[in-house]
């Protein structure tokens, strides 16, 4: 995507070519982090460490220039931050990991597909709003084990379900599980061992009594359509 760009460089200032280069751009972070199809593309970017292609192309038009390739870096990441922190999409991205250089630096860590749905808040979550697509499917925004409002806060921090699977993280890591000390301190731990495990556990856990919820209400439907046609 990047080819030739300090030649193109100076079309970035039209608006809609931006726009184009950020779909294409979203989707291949989709596939990278096997997200959900309705994340942000500054989420998404975030979640696999790309930055905004129009900041890449900035940074490789400056390197063409003469500019050395540290102070390049230094100035695409510092362009990305104030981006980043000011935006207005990927909120709860941003609440875990408002700090990108700590982020991309981090020593290990890769997301998969569960992981991708703890950091974006996508899927597997009930609560309406910025998720009404993967909502449609739920009767009622309310947790599938607890009754109280199902959003990934919840499911990762609050719901008594998976209250074993946070006291191991916690005897890995020690300090509070939560929203605000979580993604950095389990990316220090060994190999991830903290954080996979309850995103796996919780969410694959979640997805599947969901799937056998969808296939009650089918056969619930479909045995309503033959007793109307009868």
């Amino acid at each position: 995507m990047l080819y030739g760009s300090p030649c193109w460089y100076t079309a970035l200032t039209n608006k809609k070519l931006v726009l184009k280069l950020t779909r294409i751009q979203r989707k291949l972070a989709i596939r990278i982090c096997s997200a959900y199809r309705t994340i942000s593309a500054e989420a998404a970017g975030v979640i696999v460490a790309i930055p905004p292609i129009e900041l890449q192309a900035s940074e490789r038009k400056n390197r063409y220039s003469g500019v050395p390739k540290s102070i390049a870096r230094g100035n695409l990441m510092h362009s990305w931050q104030q981006k980043w922190k000011g935006g207005t999409h990927g909120r709860w991205t941003y609440s875990l990991i408002p700090d990108l250089q700590v982020w991309t630096n981090r020593p290990f860590g890769e997301v998969d597909y569960f992981l991708s749905q703890a950091l974006s808040g996508h899927d597997c979550f009930r609560r309406r709003g910025e998720l009404e697509e993967s909502c449609r499917r739920a009767e009622s925004p309310n947790c599938q084990y607890c009754q109280a409002e199902d959003d990934v806060e919840h499911t990762l921090f609050i719901c008594t379900r998976w209250q074993d699977a946070r006291t191991a993280f916690l005897r890995k890591t020690g300090g509070i599980f939560s929203a605000e000390n979580k993604v950095f301190k389990v990316f220090r731990v060994e190999k991830n061992h903290g954080i996979m495990p309850i995103t796996q556990y919780d969410l694959s856990s979640k997805a599947k009594k969901w799937r056998i919820g969808d296939k009650k209400n089918v056969y619930i439907h479909m045995s309503n359509m033959s007793r109307e046609d009868t």
